[in-house]
């Protein structure tokens, strides 16, 4: 009900020295936060529940409907539907140019969701990319690094060939952005 009706609020996430507040957040990253933080039992009653309407928008959602995406992921975020909608949504916004946000996108599935497993490797490959593709070599290499240390032998499709993804996101990152 939050993520529905007041998505558009903020709250209060920092303090200077003095104790006056300097920093806020949307409510909606402050709440999902928490949901991701369920134990398992209340995460599956909220899917349960949740679940059948993210897939309706999910599946509705033609390949250039990012708005019915963009709400099954802000709305539904921890529901299997939710996360289809960000990997859809990583893809497409790789697709268009819009590195940033599908750095950002691959970011909150990341750090955030409960059940990012085995598209795990995968979403590393492409935040990395995305990150490098926007000029920021840091958070690339970051995330390049966790993807060569926790699954240094993951293999996926790259450029239409299986590769291992660690290897050909190290490939990709010699590569100047205006290259790729």
């Amino acid at each position: 009900e939050v993520l529905e009706k007041y998505h558009d609020r903020v709250v209060p996430v920092g303090r200077d020295a003095k104790n006056v507040i300097n920093r806020y957040t949307s409510v909606s990253t402050r709440v999902l936060q928490q949901i991701c933080k369920w134990p398992q039992e209340g995460l599956d009653v909220y899917r349960g529940r949740y679940e059948p309407k993210a897939a309706e928008l999910v599946n509705k959602a033609g390949p250039d409907d990012l708005f019915s995406l963009h709400k099954a992921f802000d709305l539904y975020f921890v529901t299997e539907s939710g996360k289809q909608a960000g990997l859809r949504l990583i893809d497409a916004h790789l697709e268009k140019g819009e590195y940033a946000a599908a750095a950002w996108i691959g970011d909150q599935l990341l750090d955030m969701h409960p059940n990012l497993l085995a598209e795990r490797p995968a979403v590393l490959f492409r935040t990395a990319l995305a990150y490098h593709l926007a000029g920021n070599d840091d958070k690339a290499n970051d995330r390049a690094a966790e993807l060569s240390k926790k699954f240094g032998k993951e293999m996926g499709v790259v450029r239409g060939k299986d590769v291992v993804l660690a290897e050909a996101l190290t490939l990709e990152l010699k590569h100047a952005a205006s290259d790729i």
